[in-house]
């Protein structure tokens, strides 16, 4: 590029040069009698209206200053006219990182940036130390359940005018396809027909747009809900020891970082939050992605390839699915939490490298993998065991460190500890945690760690704060179990089947998807926010509402849930008074063989 340049800037000058001569004559001695060779063209005349050539500028004292205006020519006929002095600003608070050498900020010639309308017109307080987290059994003096702001509520009609003119979910522009259109018209055609479909029968529940919150409640399309579809299982969105470090990095760090992290995206955040987690999980040390999706594929396609075998339970979240396929190994996957199928699986493996991988609790069924069986036959044959705990982390366990400690296994035996920091943790990322040689590994191998973008500072000092609540406040988890089986207990005697639900996760099965549209419809009239779950996200036999408890539910809120999701339930025919038995027409429990996935009919309804 420098040759291309050179040559340009002679060329300029009235001298044609090829810039490969820069390459052939290696020597100055010899590129001078060369260039001193060329012939020479008339360097074209400048035009007589022409500025007399300015000065050079005056050296910058600062990195963020603006050259200074050279000064006029001694040939000029009259000096410039003054400029205009800029507006007065309203003082500012200083930065509080800016070397004490720099020199002033001060804006290029003729343009005065209106910066000073996005701050307030006092300079802000320098804030004081940080607040610890909320420590064991007790809850912080801004609200009534363990650090979770509880704004008050606005009354019906009194939000501002504002709020009309915020934007609504995306929706297509055409319901029609476009057989005559282009490859793409056509290609957009064949991936959203079946959704068009359903905003065209008025049944597109999905992207709602959210205003406002407020603790379990949520306010879109000019309505306030009460949120049951919330992954903020221990209620920390609002925590204000959260808020408060996601603050302060971004006053100290501003709200980015300088690239990927093993160039220079790394600061001592990121390393902090890395080195809480390990110890939070029992581990020698974490990977922080930059997001939980790219933590599975970019994991699992860096530990197998060509030639190895990822052996996996059909459920796994898509993820880990996309890893396997973008990963180029082959690929065995066994019944849901079926050890016996988990078995032949690793026999079909073969003696190659292997790998298995298991969600903790799954997503959608809200039942937790059998770790301990798992665990026996991967040491039996010899093939490390990759756990996802998206959602087991501070859900399961007696102080939410997750699955190994809900079975009180020893967490080295677990060799590979994914996660989200997204769900319990209110921030957005994943993690790895294991021994330092994986995490080190997966630093310099894992291309979606290596070739993403940095966290953000406030994402990492969220995250961090959370992890630190979390071990501050082990009580929450055992909390929030206690409301998740009350709640499903409730569901129980009304006679709504949850599977083999044991976590804050609820699935409410249906006869069939029409049944979970129309339930989820009935409770959203009633202001219940609840979401149908159908195929392909769940098998076509097993569609389902999908319910979640957190701690920003009361116990009000729980018991008006129930009553809302009872009355839908009965209007849909899929509960019914059991004293009067099942109404004519009602459709049959659909019950699921749990190593076939084959549904079978039975009688009456689970208790």
């Amino acid at each position: 590029m420098m040759a291309v340049e050179l040559a340009a800037s002679l060329a300029s000058d009235g001298l044609d040069v090829n810039p490969m001569v820069f390459f052939e004559q290696t020597r100055v001695g010899t590129l001078l009698t060369h260039l001193e060779g060329l012939p020479r063209a008339a360097a074209p005349a400048a035009p007589a209206t022409q500025a007399p050539a300015p000065s050079t500028p005056a050296p910058r004292t600062s990195p963020y200053e603006a050259p200074s205006a050279p000064a006029p020519a001694p040939s000029a006929p009259a000096p410039a006219p003054p400029r205009r002095p800029p507006p007065r600003r309203a003082p500012c608070a200083p930065r509080r990182d800016r070397p004490s050498g720099a020199g002033p900020v001060r804006a290029a010639d003729g343009f005065v940036p209106d910066w000073d309308r996005f701050r307030d017109t006092e300079p802000a307080p320098r804030p004081g130390p940080p607040r610890p987290p909320c420590p064991p059994g007790r809850r912080p003096p801004d609200g009534p359940r363990p650090g979770a702001r509880r704004p008050a509520r606005p009354a019906p009609g009194t939000e501002p005018a504002a709020a009309a003119r915020v934007p609504r979910r995306t929706l297509p522009g055409r319901l029609a396809d476009a057989p005559h259109g282009t490859f793409l018209d056509r290609r957009i055609d064949a991936l959203s027909g079946d959704d068009r479909g359903i905003v065209a029968r008025g049944e597109y529940f999905y992207e709602p747009v959210i205003e406002e919150a407020s603790g379990s409640r949520i306010k879109f399309d000019g309505r306030w809900f009460l949120n049951f579809a919330s992954y903020s299982y221990l209620g920390l969105i609002g925590h204000p020891y959260i808020d408060d470090q996601a603050l302060r990095a971004v006053e100290r760090h501003g709200t980015g970082a300088h690239g990927v992290r093993l160039l220079a995206g790394t600061l001592h955040l990121h390393r902090e939050l890395e080195l809480a987690l390990a110890r939070f999980l029992g581990a020698e040390d974490a990977i922080v992605f930059s997001s939980g999706y790219m933590a599975n594929v970019a994991t699992v396609g860096a530990l197998v390839g060509p030639g190895d075998t990822v052996v996996g339970d059909v459920y796994n979240h898509a993820s880990i699915l996309d890893g396997y396929r973008l990963s180029g190994a082959k690929v065995v996957t066994y019944a849901h939490n079926d050890l016996a199928d988990l078995e032949r699986a690793l026999r079909k493996a073969g003696d190659g490298g292997r790998l298995v991988v298991t969600d903790a609790v799954f997503s959608m069924d809200g039942d937790v993998a059998d770790l301990p069986g798992i665990l026996e036959l991967c040491e039996r044959y010899d093939a490390p065991l990759m756990v996802d705990e998206a959602h087991s982390l501070g859900v399961l366990g007696d102080t939410g460190r997750g699955i190994t400690e809900h079975f009180g296994i020893d967490p080295d035996r677990v060799h590979v500890k994914m996660g989200t920091l997204s769900k319990t943790v209110p921030s957005a990322g994943g993690y790895v945690a294991g021994s330092r040689d994986l995490i080190f590994a997966l630093k310099n191998n894992a291309r979606g760690w290596m070739f993403s973008a940095a966290a953000t500072p406030a994402q990492v000092a969220a995250a961090k704060a959370a992890v630190e609540v979390m071990a501050a406040a082990p009580s929450l988890t055992r909390e929030l179990r206690a409301r998740t089986t009350r709640y499903r207990d409730r569901l129980h005697a009304l006679g709504f089947d949850t599977l083999a639900s044991e976590t804050p996760v609820v699935p409410l099965v249906c006869a069939d998807a029409d049944q979970a549209v129309e339930m989820a419809r009935l409770c959203q009239l009633d202001g219940l926010f609840v979401q149908p779950i159908v195929y392909p996200a769940v098998p076509r036999t097993l569609p389902r509402l999908r319910t979640i408890v957190n701690l920003s539910h009361t116990d009000a809120d729980l018991d008006a849930a129930v009553l809302t999701l009872e009355k839908a339930g009965r209007a849909c025919g899929l509960v019914h008074d059991r004293r009067a038995g099942p109404p004519a027409g009602a459709p049959t429990d659909l019950r699921t063989d749990r190593r076939t996935d084959r549904c079978t009919a039975s009688k009456g309804i689970r208790p």
